[in-house]
């Protein structure tokens, strides 16, 4: 079976709506994996910030060297789940990786780019042809 990565950096993060949605979809992944419907699946997370284990009893926890952050997500995680799927709960993931799943909790970037940062700028206009660009309802 195809190794499945999960872009656990989540967990270095404060516990929030997005962070709380990622966990419940890993313990339903963990459920999933007990019965070997999928797998292995690996949870990635960087290696210089601390996380509490979630009590996962089928996906491996495994620290990956390479900074912090969105730097760490570009680079390090890239390197280390490129082999596999990669599953990333909380908005970002890998540009580079052409194996991976998204989840965007709110994609109201487009309609609303005066509350977001310039650097989200830049990113959503490389991504523009993504997304449909009209009004959210």
């Amino acid at each position: 079976m195809t190794p499945v990565f999960v872009n656990a950096r989540f967990l270095t993060q404060p516990l929030s709506g997005v962070q709380r949605y990622a966990l419940e979809i890993c313990r339903a992944l963990d459920g999933l994996a007990a019965q070997r419907s999928v797998g292995p699946i690996v949870a990635l997370y960087p290696a210089r910030q601390k996380v509490v284990d979630p009590g996962w009893q089928n996906i491996e926890l495994r620290r990956v060297q390479g900074g912090r952050g969105h730097f760490w997500e570009q680079t390090a995680l890239w390197q280390a789940s490129r082999t596999g799927r990669l599953i990333s709960l909380c908005n970002s993931g890998p540009l580079r990786h052409d194996n991976q799943i998204v989840a965007l909790q709110m994609p109201i970037f487009t309609p609303f780019p005066a509350h977001f940062h310039i650097h989200t700028g830049f990113f959503t206009a490389g991504c523009g042809p993504v997304w449909h660009g009209g009004p959210v309802d």
